[in-house]
């Protein structure tokens, strides 16, 4: 008769290794889904892009911009403040004065104070395309959180099933179908331990998205660009962002017998950033590794640990290499 060890290894199956010993400590993150699940909640908006004046003429944008050229800098700095109170409103006059601006020389100063006041107000108009995008990733979560539910109801239904295999094997006469039994249930135990491994990466992706947009769209020094790009593709894709956002996104996961090629590709699902593996170096070492609410680029070092390589950002990738040796990049 099969040992009873199903219970014991089902929740080595489904817990990932721990960390090294001489790992840092990291706090568990409260599960961003409520009971209820996730609200349609607003994004929260800078305090400064919510006391917005009426929009502003051609002819009091003129005078902005002449009090720009003052040598008094309290005038100076006066017109500085309402640029960053215009609406968007003032968006096609203050694109065109920027385009005049740099066909004249010498107005680096005013230059500089409208394209801060255009990048401000392209994140307001940020704002209502990324709550639309936020109200998606909040039903993907709610979805990948029922089908979990649904997995771990099979989960324990299962354990009952083998509970009883187990009692019965020793009656069956057949001594090949007690095996086959046996040797089924396990099969199916396997399949859906591996379906809930990948629900629960798909979940926390999707978690490290919602928190990476909620962090830059209430950031006054927000990748506009990276934003914009992101609202044009109809969906979160964190590759368009800068590699500088991609590497402090919080991250939290579980790999268990991974290649370093495939744990590369769950932190690109993560945070969208993006590898390159020296093509010397063998990408299928298994990484073994758990991490809660840490930083991807301490995460991304972790994993580095175990495999005895070495990374550094370029051209806006990462480039894993063998410490001490010549890479591909570098020639």
């Amino acid at each position: 008769m099969p040992n009873t060890w199903a219970v014991c290894i089902l929740l080595a199956v489904l817990s990932a290794t721990t960390m090294p010993a001489d790992s840092p400590e990291t706090e568990e993150r409260p599960d961003l889904l409520d009971e209820g699940g996730p609200t349609e909640d607003e994004l929260q908006i800078p305090p400064s892009l919510e006391n917005a004046e009426h929009p502003t003429t051609v002819e009091e944008l003129d005078g902005l911009f002449a009090k720009l050229r003052s040598d008094d800098f309290d005038v100076r700095n006066e017109a500085v403040e309402k640029l960053k109170k215009l609406t968007l409103a003032s968006r096609p006059m203050l694109e065109s004065r920027i385009q005049k601006l740099k066909n004249e020389d010498h107005n680096f100063e005013q230059l500089a104070a409208a394209k801060l006041a255009l990048d401000r107000l392209r994140r307001m108009s940020l704002i209502v395309p990324l709550q639309q995008l936020r109200r998606k990733l909040n039903g993907e979560l709610l979805e990948v959180t029922k089908e979990i539910a649904q997995q771990q109801s099979r989960i324990a239904a299962h354990l009952e099933a083998y509970a009883t295999a187990e009692q019965q094997y020793d009656e069956m006469e057949d001594r090949e179908a007690a095996d086959a039994l046996i040797l089924g249930l396990r099969d199916e135990r396997e399949c859906i331990t591996g379906e809930l491994r990948r629900l629960a990466s798909r979940k926390h992706g999707i978690e490290s998205q919602r928190m990476q947009m909620e962090l830059l769209l209430s950031s006054e020094a927000a990748p506009v660009e990276g934003l914009e790009r992101i609202i044009v593709a109809g969906r979160w894709d964190a590759t368009l962002l800068p590699v500088e956002v991609q590497l402090k996104t919080r991250v939290t996961f579980e790999f268990v017998d991974l290649t370093l090629e495939d744990a590369c590709e769950e932190l690109r699902a993560m945070t969208g950033l993006q590898t390159s593996i020296d093509e010397k170096l063998d990408a299928t070492i298994p990484i073994n590794l758990r991490v809660t609410d840490m930083d991807a680029s301490l995460a991304f070092e972790w994993v580095m640990r175990l495999c005895d390589y070495e990374w550094r950002v370029e051209n806006g990738r990462v480039f894993i290499f063998k410490p001490g040796e010549p890479d591909v990049a570098s020639q």
